[in-house]
This record gives structure tokens, C-alpha cells and sequence, in this order.
């Protein structure tokens, strides 16, 4: 759980120095792949949320039955 709060910082760091580079060219190539990280990012983090809270769920169920 506590990875899920790290990721997201250094994330945002990184972004963070690719928004201060300087205007060129390739800054276009640049934004763009800073869009494709940041909904691959998006996308898998909450993948991992959403499985680790259906495990919890199956869990919690699996305690009550045996309850």
C-alpha cells in the first residue's frame, strides 16, 4: 500500500522536469509521451488498486464464511 503513494511522487517529479525543459522542437515528442506515461500510469495504478481491493473483498468474504 505504501508503494501506491510512492509511484505517483516520483511520477510527478518527473513530469514536473519535463514541464521546465525549454521550448524545441521536440518538446511536441515530448508532451506526447508525457501523455502516453501519464494514462499508462493512470491506468495501471488503479488496475492495482482495483485488484488489490477486490482481493480484500474476497478475503473479508472468506472470513465470514468461515466465521
Amino acid at each position: 500500500m505504501y508503494t501506491l503513494f510512492i509511484i505517483p511522487i516520483w511520477y510527478y517529479k518527473f513530469i514536473l522536469i519535463l514541464n521546465n525543459t525549454p521550448k524545441n522542437p521536440s518538446s511536441n515528442f515530448i508532451s506526447s509521451t508525457r501523455h502516453f506515461l501519464h494514462s499508462y500510469t493512470s491506468s495501471f495504478l488503479f488496475k492495482v488498486y482495483s485488484t488489490r481491493q477486490s482481493i480484500s473483498m474476497l478475503m473479508s468474504q472468506l472470513l465470514i464464511c468461515i466465521i
